[in-house]
Formats: C-alpha cells, sequence, structure tokens
C-alpha cells in the first residue's frame, strides 16, 4: 500500500524549483566573479596598454607554455616593472593569447594562472 502524504507532489515541484534557482544563483555568482575581476584588469590594461612592447608580449606568451601564476611571472622578470608586467599579462588575455579560466570562478589573485591559448 502506497501512502502519500496531503502536499507531497507540491514538495517535489519545490525541490526542481530549489534547483533550478540554485543553478542560477551559481551562474549568477560566477557572472559576478568574472565581472569584479575584470573591474580589476581593465584600469591597468587601459594604463599600460601604450607602454607594453610587443616583445614583451612575446616573451610572455612563450613563457606561458605551461600555467604560470601571475606572481611567478613577476619574480621570472624583476628587472621589469611589475605593472607593466601585469598590463602586458592582462592584454594578452583580453587579446586571446592566454587565458585563465579560473577567473570565471575564483577573484583575481596572484595565484592566478595564465596559460598559452591553444
Amino acid at each position: 500500500m502506497l501512502v502519500v502524504s496531503p502536499g507531497a507532489h507540491r514538495s517535489a515541484g519545490v525541490a526542481e524549483q530549489d534547483g533550478a534557482r540554485g543553478g542560477r544563483c551559481r551562474a549568477a555568482r560566477g557572472a559576478h566573479i568574472w565581472t569584479s575581476n575584470w573591474e580589476r584588469i581593465l584600469p591597468l590594461l587601459v594604463a599600460t596598454r601604450a607602454l607594453v612592447s610587443e616583445a614583451l608580449r612575446d616573451e610572455l606568451v612563450e613563457r606561458c607554455e605551461r600555467p604560470l601564476a601571475l606572481a611567478a611571472l613577476q619574480r621570472l622578470d624583476i628587472e621589469r616593472d611589475p605593472m607593466l608586467l601585469r598590463g602586458a599579462v592582462f592584454d594578452l588575455l583580453h587579446r586571446g593569447g592566454l587565458q585563465a579560466e579560473s577567473l570565471r570562478t575564483t577573484p583575481l589573485s596572484p595565484l592566478t594562472q595564465f596559460v598559452r591559448r591553444r
């Protein structure tokens, strides 16, 4: 014998709605992180765009054959201004020469990894 409590059919619908709502919340959270990261990147990108050489861009693309954290990239080239180096990394990200998938899910940090786009 199957006993169904009153309102059982409604609670199943609520669970489905909560699941859909949870997916929308995750998507909204991801969009917020992505947007916040670019809000931090764009001012430096704009400020350094005219100062970054093509040679520096090429060098960074070569160095990022394997994933490297932003801090590691800065340590590899201590002679250069760290802001110019970051600006070059962000310019390459913007142009599509580098990728950083974690920027969609986690805030930008010195540990954010960049890799050459294949």
